[in-house]
């Protein structure tokens, strides 16, 4: 049994230190091309490297690395938008991300020890159709579209599950193959 003048304490404390200096470098390439203003297309890549002067440690069964965690070292993005008659458009865009360096935590179901995980690359597709009305007496028009984003369902395919998972074992496009339908009413053209 405790004294009453004993006062029992529970000191909890996080610390979080980033790491030492660090180097980013790299290059971005873009194009763009527009024809008579039927057929655009955008892209662009980047190619980077990021890295720390001294190596991390994230885990104490694993050596530190220098590497910045869930960062590609290659990404990119792409839309072709064509529009043959005025009010129709039609649109396909992507984004492609490169592998990366994730850590994935023990505890969760079948993971037993801490692992430095390299993701698989993902190329995102997307595609997008619409039609615009113009509504002359309003001076308004209404566009209906539809589509499909990440029409190859390029997503991430082991997350973890249960209570015990790794909630920051997270890569990839957020989203599988998702379908949509809408309507815009504004001045769209």
């Amino acid at each position: 049994m405790q004294d009453s003048n004993e006062v029992m304490e529970l000191v909890l404390s996080l610390e979080k230190r980033n790491g030492s200096s660090s180097t980013v470098k790299g290059i971005t390439i873009e194009l763009r091309g527009n024809y008579r203003e039927k057929y655009q297309l955008e892209a662009g890549i980047t190619l980077q490297q990021s890295l720390f002067d001294d190596p991390v440690e994230w885990s104490a069964d694993i050596p530190g690395t220098r590497d910045f965690l869930r960062s590609p070292s290659s990404y990119g993005y792409y839309t072709l938008t064509l529009t043959p008659l005025e009010p129709f458009n039609f649109s396909l865009s992507g984004v492609y991300t490169g592998p990366m360096k994730v850590p994935h935590f023990a505890g969760a179901t079948g993971i037993t020890e801490d692992v430095l995980f390299i993701s698989p690359h993902f190329f995102e597709t997307n595609i997008r159709l619409s039609y615009v009305f113009s509504i002359k007496e309003i001076n308004q028009d209404l566009e209906f579209f539809t589509g499909i984003q990440n029409v190859f369902n390029q997503f991430q395919d082991d997350f973890d599950t249960g209570k015990d998972r790794d909630s920051g074992y997270i890569y990839g496009p957020a989203r599988p193959r998702t379908f949509f339908i809408g309507l815009k009413f504004g001045n769209i053209f």
